[in-house]
This record gives C-alpha cells, sequence and structure tokens, in this order.
C-alpha cells in the first residue's frame, strides 16, 4: 500500500479532532398511527433534506435547516372517504449528540432535540384544509440512535409532535418512526 493509499480520507480512522462539522441530510418518515388511506399501495408518508452543522466531539450540538415535505391520510369524521392532505414545512432541528462508542471505522451514537417546523404550503387536500386551519408553527421531540461509518452515518429516530397538524384538538398527536442518513464534510 502506497503513503497515498494510507492517508486517504476512505481509509482514516476516527482520529479526527475537528469541533466544527457540517453536512447534508435526507430522511424519510413513517407514521407510528393508524393510516386511513383507501387506495392501494398510497399511504402517509413524509421526508425531509437539508444541511447541518455540529459543534463538538464526544459531546456535540447540532443545528439544522431542512425542507419537510409530508402527504397524510387521516379520518375526519366522514362517513364518505378518508381525508388527505399534503404540506411543506422548513424545520429547524436543535439536537444534543454523545458518541457511547469508537472503533477504528466505526461509531455509536445516541441524539436527543427539538424540532421548530414553519407551515410554508398546503400543496394539495381533498377536505378544503387552508393553511388557517393547519397548526402553522409545530414542535417535534426526536430522540434515536446512529451509526457512523467514517463520514457516512444512519439514523433511527422517534419522533413526537407536540401540537397537532390541524385545529381540530381532538385528533391523536402524530408519531413517526425517522429513518436519516447524514453525510458528513
Amino acid at each position: 500500500m502506497s503513503y497515498a493509499q494510507s492517508n486517504s480520507w476512505f481509509t482514516k480512522k476516527f482520529d479526527d479532532t475537528r469541533v466544527f462539522k457540517y453536512g447534508f441530510k435526507a430522511a424519510i418518515n413513517l407514521p407510528l398511527e393508524a393510516d386511513f388511506s383507501m387506495l392501494k399501495g398510497d399511504r402517509s408518508l413524509s421526508g425531509e433534506m437539508g444541511f447541518f452543522f455540529r459543534i463538538g466531539e464526544q459531546y456535540a450540538a447540532e443545528m439544522g435547516l431542512e425542507l419537510y415535505f409530508n402527504k397524510r391520510y387521516f379520518s375526519d369524521r366522514s362517513p364518505f372517504l378518508t381525508s388527505m392532505i399534503e404540506t411543506r414545512y422548513i424545520q429547524l432541528p436543535i439536537r444534543f449528540r454523545y458518541i457511547f462508542f469508537t472503533h477504528q471505522y466505526h461509531q455509536f451514537h445516541g441524539a436527543v432535540g427539538l424540532i421548530y417546523q414553519q407551515l410554508l404550503q398546503v400543496s394539495h387536500n381533498n377536505v378544503g384544509y387552508s393553511k388557517k386551519e393547519l397548526i402553522k408553527s409545530p414542535f417535534l421531540l426526536t430522540i434515536g440512535m446512529g451509526y457512523t461509518y467514517q463520514f457516512l452515518s444512519f439514523e433511527l429516530n422517534y419522533r413526537y409532535f407536540l401540537r397537532n397538524f390541524d385545529i381540530d384538538r381532538t385528533k391523536n398527536k402524530q408519531k413517526q418512526l425517522n429513518l436519516s442518513m447524514y453525510l458528513t464534510f
């Protein structure tokens, strides 16, 4: 193995002591509640993409800016069809990470945080909802575990919405399983 190969960033171990790191994130969210879709193959689904920056080593604070998109089926107490709505949010996650274990190219970490969302658009729905009927600034709690191999991280997070997505306060609050992938520089 030549000197150039042994010192490339693909083969280095976790001896990176930079305090400031940044990168990109993409994620998919699966609902942990009843999915009221009546169309085969259609399911409630949401995702997000954006960028983040992290300050710290073993203990780190992380903040990001992401676009969150959501297609949700829910029961609207209607004897006809279930309700469907598509929305877009900008979200600001603030999380704290702790690295439990590091071995050569592998890391295991935990994360906990709060996510603020701001409603941008109601793009499509069959209930006649507009921005007036939706909560414009929901907050979410998030907690999860992750695995990092060199510069690529995968996380599994549980998310709990602190407010309902619409003004009907009798509905259950959303819960999601978040599968995230991070590319860190």
